[in-house]
């Protein structure tokens, strides 16, 4: 768990919260999760 909050953490867009609506808010952190799947195979 440690190690994913790290590489979602180099994702900047989905740290800060630049969006106003939540489900703009949820698209970002989804999108970063399939990033992060493709990138690392977990």
């Amino acid at each position: 768990m440690e190690r994913f909050n790290a590489w979602l953490k180099t994702f900047r867009r989905a740290i800060i919260r630049y969006e106003r609506l939540a489900i703009m808010f949820q698209a970002i952190i989804t999108f970063t999760c399939i990033i992060i799947h493709m990138r690392y195979g977990i």
